[in-house]
Order: C-alpha cells, then sequence, then structure tokens
C-alpha cells in the first residue's frame, strides 16, 4: 500500500472501458522498479473504478502465463535473463492493478497482502543488469513493440547512499504535476534506500521548507507568491515521499500511512498549480442543468475564508469535470490547512445537503435528469468526505481518516464515469 501515491511519467492513463494488452504493456521500459511502478499507475490509478482495474491486472496475469512464462522456458542466457525482467515489470503492473481492485472493493487486507509482493517486485526490478536502473535491452519475443513513454527526464540519477545537499535533491522548480513530483521524489528517496539516509533528506527538505520557501514566501506578492507557494508544495512530496520511506524502513506502518495521506493531499495540490511553476489554478468550470439545479451556487475553487460557511458558498456539485476536478475544488474548500472546527462544519454543510437536498430530489426524478441529480450527489460526497478527511487528521484520529479516505478514492471514481454530468 505504500505505492498508492505514485503516478507515472510513462504512459497515458487509458480511457475507462476494457483494453488490450498492447495498449497497456509496460514490460519493455528499460528504467528501474519506480519507473515500472509509475507507468503501472498510470495503466491502473487509484481513481479508476474496480472493474477496469480488475479487468486491466487479469489481462496483465494471461500476458504472464500465455507470453512470458513459455518465452522464458524456452529461452537461455542474456535473453532469458531480459525475459525474466520483462515479467517482473509485468508483474508489477498486474499487482497495481490488483492492489487497486482490492481498494475499490474495500478489502484492505487483500489490497496490503499484494502491495506487499508488489514492493518485492519493484525491488527486482531494481536488480535487473546488476544495478538499479540499469535494464537489458528487450528480448525479441511476441510481445507489443515498446511503448513510448512520452516522458520528462528527473532531476537527476537516484542519488548514491550518504549525505546529501539540498542543490542534489531540489525538485521545486519541475513544471509537471504531482505525479512527476511525486516520481522525481522518489529517484531521491526510492523504496530500497536505508531509513538513515532517507531521514536525512526529509530533513534537508523540511529544513529548504522553513528556511527558504516560508521566508521568500512571506515576503513576496502576486505571480512569485504564487510560484514560491508551487515550489513549496513540490518540497513538501520530497520530503513526505523520503518521510514515508524512512518511517518504513525503521517499520513503523502507522506512520508511514499517516504521512502517505499528506503526501497524496500535496500532490493533488500540485496538480493545481496549472502544469507549470507558479501558476494559479484556473477558475473551475461550472454547469447548471436545467432540471438539475440544487438552488446553489457552484464553487470557483476559492479558498473559503475561515468561519461559518452555506451550502451555497461551498456547493462543488455542478463542476463537470471528472473526479479529480471535483477533489481538487474539495480542497479548496476544506484545505489541508484548516482547522478542524471548520473542515467538519463543512462536512455537516454537504452531509445536510445530500440528506435535504440531494436524496428528495433524486427519489422524484427520472432518466436523465435522475442520472445528472446522482452525479451531483457524488461530487457532494468527495466534498463531504474530503472535509471529514481533514477533520479527522486535525484531531489526531489517523483511523477514521484513513477509512474515510477510501470512501473518498471510491467516490472520485465514480464520478469519472458521470461522463460530464
Amino acid at each position: 500500500m505504500y505505492f498508492f501515491y505514485l503516478s507515472a511519467l510513462a504512459i497515458p492513463a487509458p480511457a475507462l472501458g476494457p483494453a488490450r494488452f498492447a495498449d497497456i504493456d509496460i514490460s519493455k521500459l528499460t528504467g528501474d522498479g519506480q519507473e515500472a511502478a509509475a507507468a503501472a499507475l498510470k495503466v491502473c490509478p487509484v481513481d479508476m473504478n474496480g472493474k477496469d482495474q480488475q479487468q486491466r491486472h487479469d489481462i496483465a496475469e494471461d500476458a504472464e502465463l500465455e507470453i512470458f512464462n513459455p518465452a522464458i522456458a524456452k529461452a537461455t542466457g542474456a535473453e532469458k535473463d531480459t525475459l525474466q525482467c520483462q515479467k517482473l515489470r509485468n508483474k508489477i503492473l498486474k499487482l497495481t492493478c490488483e492492489v487497486g481492485a482490492a481498494k475499490a472493493k474495500g478489502n484492505t487486507a487483500k489490497a496490503e497482502e499484494e502491495a506487499v509482493k508488489l514492493n518485492k517486485n519493484i525491488g527486482l526490478v531494481n536488480e535487473c543488469g546488476g544495478k538499479a536502473g540499469a535494464a537489458p535491452a528487450p528480448a525479441k519475443v511476441d510481445t507489443p513493440a515498446k511503448a513510448d513513454t512520452g516522458a520528462k527526464a528527473n532531476t537527476g540519477a537516484t542519488p548514491s547512499v550518504g549525505p546529501a545537499k539540498f542543490a542534489d535533491i531540489d525538485i521545486s522548480k519541475l513544471t509537471g504535476d504531482g505525479q512527476e513530483a511525486a516520481a522525481a521524489a522518489l529517484k531521491v528517496c526510492p523504496v530500497d534506500m536505508n531509513g538513515k539516509d532517507q531521514q536525512q533528506r526529509h530533513d534537508i527538505a523540511e529544513d529548504a521548507e522553513l528556511e527558504i520557501f516560508n521566508p521568500a514566501i512571506a515576503k513576496a506578492t502576486g505571480t512569485e507568491k504564487n510560484t514560491l507557494q508551487c515550489q513549496k508544495l513540490r518540497n513538501k512530496i520530497l520530503k513526505l515521499t523520503c518521510e514515508v520511506g524512512a518511517a518504513k524502513a525503521k517499520g513503523n506502518t502507522a506512520k508511514a500511512e499517516e504521512e502517505a495521506v499528506k503526501l497524496n493531499k500535496n500532490i493533488g495540490l500540485v496538480n493545481e498549480c496549472g502544469g507549470k511553476a507558479g501558476a494559479a489554478p484556473a477558475p473551475a468550470k461550472v454547469d447548471t442543468p436545467a432540471k438539475a439545479d440544487t438552488g446553489a451556487k457552484a464553487n470557483t475553487g476559492a479558498t473559503p475564508s475561515v468561519g461559518p460557511a452555506k451550502f451555497a458558498d461551498i456547493d462543488i456539485s455542478k463542476l463537470t469535470g471528472d473526479g479529480q476536478e471535483a477533489a481538487a475544488a474539495a480542497l479548496k474548500v476544506c484545505p489541508v490547512d484548516m482547522n478542524g472546527k471548520d473542515q467538519q462544519q463543512r462536512h455537516d454543510i454537504a452531509e445536510d445537503a445530500e440528506l435535504e437536498i440531494f436524496n428528495p430530489a433524486i427519489a422524484k426524478a427520472t432518466g436523465a435528469e435522475k442520472d445528472t441529480l446522482q452525479c451531483q450527489k457524488l461530487r457532494n460526497k468527495i466534498l463531504k468526505l474530503t472535509c471529514e478527511v481533514g477533520a479527522a487528521k486535525a484531531k489526531g484520529n489517523t483511523a477514521k481518516a484513513e477509512e474515510e479516505a477510501v470512501k473518498l478514492n471510491k467516490n472520485i471514481g465514480l464520478v469519472n464515469e458521470c461522463g460530464g454530468n
């Protein structure tokens, strides 16, 4: 369960629905286990519905049994080694999708069991070619042509074990989305790095936050302030990635999971930076269906002032984008640094709207109007659960936060099936 927060630099996320092996094959990537893990999360992203995750798992499993195993049985020498490394990358894809499918079903035990296997295979890919990140050239086997990764170069190769300086590990000035920053952070603190070095890199990033970014942000204004805030968020992704790794190295699973929740939040916040360093988030698109008006204004994405709010001030139900857009808008209503009391109040408003506005309206509606209202209710659920996760975290109730985060991910996936409704 430690790679749930990743997404890939490698290949575009496939559209929801049936896929073929040629569409999802990551076996011929030539990087390390982290690259394969990131690519797998593009095929089976965390917000994909369980049915599609399971279908992609089955495709990868069929490829293992019908393509890789027979080819490996016939091969020898370097060709055999190459095929075994390709099979390992395919296993990373298979297990990533299996973890996601289990999470979508609420089967946490299964997700954790498969995550252990996933981590093991990521480590084994790191051994391909005798050193991390070196993989043999693709073998000539009956598999689809190598996918074009289209990936941007990272900030650098995985650092050698030992002390580092901020200049060596700085990812703050990357210009891509949160997934790019997460992948770069995993180059700085890869999963197989020892806990001492992960902790040292965490401390360096934390010092930079306190001594570089915070003072600079306090003095800046306008576009410069936005730029610095986005750079600080990327640095937070680095800090938290290393902290998750250090906690895992110490066997502190609870701490690793707690920091992973924060990490996911910051990845989402970087996604609001507009795709480049410093770009202010664009206002959310809104849509007001003629027969499904809740009577509330759609939220524009601006962080509300702390204090009591009304539903009209926080309503995100009429957004027309995917689950990620709704999740980002919800984080504007209940940002991670908002106090627990205000997060709880916004949760209660969204819950009241669900019970008093959406449920009665859905009960009376039919056809397309009903579908529209159900999708609006799902977006409101994303708001409600985002605020509930934040309120639980503010109270130090990690178990509750994690429980609600599972529901949140499920609803994000369901909104992705709304198709703009």
